[in-house]
């Protein structure tokens, strides 16, 4: 698998896979082969729980190796099955150093305008957290997809500074810009600095 093989060597990764609630097919491992082993057998069926797998898998960002993390979804539906909100979900994401991204699959064969892939959703996680969301339109766009995700996670900068607020438990909006109009900078919208006890 293409986008498999342009994973950097050393990138750990957890799978979750979810329809009507999330399951992990995986804990934090480095197998790369086992990735598109874990991933083939997969067919979309029942109810779409997206927010549910989000939030399952954020708890796991705090038991990782590596200092990068990033959540990468995958959905051919509209969440329909969740008992979490989009507004519980962005705010988790908000409380961790994790980037989201999302791979809308947009099929054009009739679907009920309530189960279709709700993009704009998917925009709303990963636009806050400095991913993004790709619309793809099968699943053999599925894999150039990731490819492109895969690149852009392997060219990633981590800035850091020290606000001066302090670890009040409060949200803080950032920004960060660069000169001129060459680059284009992809970035958080803002972090929770969590409370000290």
């Amino acid at each position: 698998n293409k986008a498999v093989q342009r994973m950097e060597n050393g990138t750990e990764f957890i799978v979750v896979a979810f329809n009507h609630q999330p399951y992990f097919l995986s804990w934090w491992t480095r197998e790369r082969a086992q990735l598109a082993a874990m991933l083939d057998p997969i067919r979309p069926n029942g109810g779409t729980a997206v927010y549910d797998a989000v939030m399952a898998a954020i708890p796991q960002f705090t038991v990782r190796n590596n200092q990068r993390a990033a959540v990468v979804m995958i959905s051919d539906g509209a969440d329909t099955a969740s008992d979490a909100t989009l507004r519980e979900v962005r705010r988790a994401l908000f409380r961790t150093d994790a980037f989201a991204y999302a791979i809308a699959i947009d099929s054009p064969e009739r679907q009920a305008i309530n189960t279709r892939v709700n993009p704009v959703a998917l925009q709303e996680i990963t636009d806050t957290s400095g991913g993004r969301t790709e619309v793809v339109h099968g699943t053999d766009d599925i894999v150039p997809a990731i490819a492109r995700i895969a690149e852009e996670l392997n060219s990633q900068y981590l800035l850091g500074y020290t606000s001066p607020r302090g670890a009040d438990g409060a949200f803080h909006s950032i920004r960060v810009r660069v000169p001129g109009k060459e680059y284009r900078v992809r970035a958080r919208n803002g972090y929770v600095a969590p409370a000290r006890d």
